[in-house]
C-alpha cells in the first residue's frame, strides 16, 4: 500500500532573516507574497516566517528571533537549509502508521501536520498535513516557469528512489533529459535521475570530485536539496538585480540543447544558465536557465507557458 500525495504545497527553509529572503524573491523574480498560506507556521514570539509564491511554488522562510528553540537549533545544525516539502495525504494517521513502519518517525507531530525524519533517505524531510490541499494557482505568480526541479545531491539516488517508489508511489520521470544532462556534464555527474513525487520532480544528483560545489555539499551535509531550478525571460534584468542584491553566479554556463530537443526548434543562438549562490540566504541555490526549445515540454513533466517558448524577434538562427 502507497501514500497518496497532493500537488505540492510548499517548500520551508531555514534561513537567517526570513524578511531578506522573501525581498530577495521579489526583487529578482517579483515573487509574490502568499498572505493566505495554508501553513500552520506563523511568526510569534520564537520565529518569523513569510511565504512567497514563484511559478508554481510556495516557498516558506523561518528564521529563529531567540537564542534557543527548535528552529534556532535546526539553523545552527544546517546553516541556511532547504528543510522540508509538504504534501496533504487523505489520512494522516494512516500515513503516520505507514511511515513508522518504514521506521520513519515524526520529528514534530500537531493533530493535522507532521515532519518527518527522512532528510538522510531521500534529501530533504516530508511534512504530510490533512485538510484542504491547495490548488494549482490559477496564473504562474512572479516572472518564472512553474518549479521545474529541485535538485538533490545524493550519495545513493538509486535507493532514495526505489523508497521513494516503494512508499509513495513515485515514477522515473525525463529520462531522456537525464541522460543528455549526464553526457553534457562530461563525467562530473556519475548519475543523474529525475523522480515524480506529487506534482514535483526531484532531479537527483549523484556528482564525482570533479563536480565542486555539488560534491561538497554532499561531503559536508550529506544527501540535501541543492538547488530550485526555473525557466525566465528575463535573464539580464535578473543578472543586473542579483549584482544589486550583491550575490554573484555559483555557475555560469550555455549549453547546446540541440542534439536533446533538435535543431529546428532553437528559440535563439545559444541558451544562457545560471546557478545563483544564494544558499546563505535562501537556504537553497537557485537556477535558471532561459526556455531551450519551442518542443520542451515534450521532455518535461510540467509544462513551461507558451509565451516563454517563442523565437526572439530579431534573433538570428
Amino acid at each position: 500500500m502507497t501514500i497518496i500525495l497532493s500537488n505540492l504545497q510548499r517548500l520551508t527553509s531555514v534561513v537567517p532573516s526570513s524578511l531578506d529572503a522573501a525581498r530577495y524573491m521579489q526583487l529578482l523574480f517579483k515573487a509574490e507574497t502568499i498572505a493566505d498560506s495554508a501553513s500552520l507556521l506563523k511568526t510569534d514570539e520564537e520565529i518569523s516566517v513569510e511565504h512567497v509564491g514563484l511559478g508554481d511554488a510556495e516557498v516558506e522562510f523561518v528564521s529563529p528571533k531567540t537564542a534557543s528553540g527548535i528552529w534556532r537549533e535546526r539553523l545552527s545544525k544546517h546553516g541556511a537549509a532547504l528543510l522540508s516539502l509538504t504534501f496533504n495525504v487523505p489520512d494522516l494517521e494512516a500515513a503516520t502508521k505507514l511511515l513508522e513502519e518504514e521506521n520513519v518517525h515524526p520529528i514534530e507531530q500537531q493533530p493535522s501536520r507532521c515532519v518527518f525524519d527522512t532528510m538522510e533517505i531521500v534529501g530533504f524531510n516530508i511534512e504530510l498535513s490533512q485538510g484542504q490541499a491547495r490548488p494549482a494557482p490559477l496564473s504562474l505568480w512572479g516572472r518564472a516557469s512553474p518549479l521545474l526541479h529541485v535538485e538533490i545531491t545524493h550519495h545513493d539516488e538509486q535507493a532514495a528512489s526505489k523508497w521513494l517508489k516503494r512508499v509513495f508511489g513515485a515514477q522515473s520521470v525525463e529520462t531522456e533529459f537525464s541522460d543528455f544532462l549526464v553526457k553534457t556534464t562530461g563525467g562530473r555527474m556519475k548519475h543523474i535521475h529525475h523522480v515524480q513525487l506529487g506534482d514535483t520532480v526531484l532531479q537527483y544528483i549523484d556528482p564525482t570530485s570533479e563536480a565542486g560545489p555539488w560534491y561538497d555539499q554532499l561531503q559536508e551535509r550529506g544527501s540535501s536539496v541543492h538547488n530550485l531550478t526555473w525557466l525566465v525571460d528575463n535573464m539580464e534584468e535578473i543578472a543586473a538585480a542579483s549584482e544589486r542584491a550583491g550575490t554573484r553566479d555559483l555557475r555560469y554556463f550555455e549549453f547546446d540543447y540541440s542534439k536533446l530537443f533538435g535543431e529546428d526548434t532553437r528559440l535563439k543562438p545559444k541558451v544562457i544558465g545560471r546557478i545563483i549562490d544564494t544558499a546563505a540566504l535562501l537556504g537553497f541555490h537557485t537556477e535558471l536557465s532561459e526556455p531551450q526549445a519551442s518542443n520542451i515540454n515534450a521532455f518535461l513533466l510540467k509544462q513551461v507557458p507558451q509565451h516563454m517558448l517563442k523565437v526572439v524577434e530579431g534573433t538570428d538562427i
